[in-house]
């Protein structure tokens, strides 16, 4: 069933992309890792399993679909700022730059799974959101669990998980005078922003250090209204 709906969601785009590019393959751009990741896994699971493509396909025709995994291509909003634009056009685009702004830079676990396989981690990935935080002019700070866990969807069912994995980065970030943790997923976002209504009262959790996700830098950056 977690197929089929992933195998929905690249055969309707499939659709609606040929129907505006005729000449040119669909792409689907995802602003979340975690949805980027499972759209990219599901891709190449349909791409390289007849078994499981002709068992999604059978469910789709009744719909009206069909299973076009390699029809569309799968991009994480990052890759595309990077690959189309890169940071000079970002730079060139920042009216006021974020000076003197501490900024950690968060990518969460999600973008080192599969063994960093292509199409989950583009090569460079793993420092472009830094690259792309310094075109804004904000000042980098090095955070040492950049890549480790935020808990996930877990976080929301176990405040112990929340605790751990939350807290360490947060008191990490705090312990290098950050101002903001910039992420480039929803999930991690959410789940970094709120462990404080969440853990117990006895466990000390760092504030002061807000979490952003990173096109809310870039808008503050362009001089855009809130």
């Amino acid at each position: 069933p977690a197929y089929t709906r992933v195998a929905r969601l690249l055969s309707l785009a499939a659709r609606l992309g040929r129907s505006v590019h005729r000449r040119r393959s669909p792409t689907v751009v995802s602003p979340c890792t975690a949805c980027f990741r499972n759209l990219s896994r599901a891709r190449r699971a349909l791409a390289t399993h007849p078994d499981l493509r002709q068992q999604v396909d059978a469910t789709l025709a009744e719909e009206g679909f069909r299973c076009e995994p390699g029809a569309v291509r799968v991009r994480h909003l990052l890759d595309v700022l990077w690959e189309d634009f890169g940071p000079d056009a970002v730079r060139a685009r920042v009216s006021r730059p974020l000076t003197g702004l501490r900024v950690a830079a968060y990518y969460g676990c999600l973008d080192v799974r599969d063994g960093g396989t292509r199409e989950t981690r583009t090569a460079g990935f793993e420092t472009r959101l830094e690259q792309l935080l310094e075109a804004l002019g904000a000042d980098v700070v090095d955070l040492p669990l950049r890549s480790h866990c935020c808990g996930g969807r877990s976080s929301e069912a176990s405040v112990e998980v929340a605790t751990s994995l939350v807290g360490r980065i947060l008191r990490s970030a705090a312990e290098r005078r950050a101002d903001v943790i910039a992420v480039a997923c929803p999930r991690c976002r959410h789940n970094l922003r709120c462990p404080v209504g969440t853990t117990p009262a006895s466990v000390a959790m760092p504030s002061g250090v807000r979490v952003r996700y990173f096109t809310e830098l870039m808008a503050e950056a362009f001089g855009l209204a809130p």
